[in-house]
């Protein structure tokens, strides 16, 4: 099986403070820079903020409906958040790194290992460009709610 990578940045004119609390906050922030045309369903199963907290999504890519069921970590508090699928392990790692005081790029970079036969092949062929479109409308919509007034 290969691994796939996928990965977009952006960066936004916001602090990262600001963009990285959008982040944590699955109860009403995140789910917000979430595109309607791929997710269609976010509920929380435990907790809602950072770490610990676990999501189950739904979305629909290439015509399939998918439900992920992640696990949110904290690896560098205020800098690095990640989401582990718990059954496929794919991981989705949200990234903010400072460029001055009012602006910091971010990253959205997910890895997972690519299914096996022709499954496979259509996956590593598909996936990756789709998933790049919804990376970065979800990193406009961040960009959206985080420069918006308070």
């Amino acid at each position: 099986m290969a691994t796939l990578t996928v990965e977009s940045d952006r960066v936004i004119g916001a602090t990262p403070a600001r963009v990285y609390a959008i982040l944590a906050d699955y109860r009403y922030s995140h789910p917000r820079i979430l595109p309607k045309d791929f997710f269609k369903s976010v509920e929380i199963v435990e907790g809602g903020h950072g770490a610990g907290t676990v999501v189950r999504v739904r979305g629909r890519l290439l015509g399939l409906t998918q439900e992920l069921q992640m696990r949110v970590a904290e690896p560098e508090p205020g800098r690095v958040l990640t989401e582990t699928d718990m059954k496929s392990g794919l991981v989705t790692i949200f990234t903010v790194d400072s460029r001055g005081p009012a602006a910091c790029k971010v990253s959205i970079r997910s890895i997972w290992q690519a299914r096996a036969g022709v499954l496979g092949v259509l996956e590593r062929l598909l996936v990756p460009r789709v998933l790049q479109r919804v990376y970065r409308d979800e990193l406009a919509l961040l960009e959206t709610v985080a420069t918006a007034a308070t």
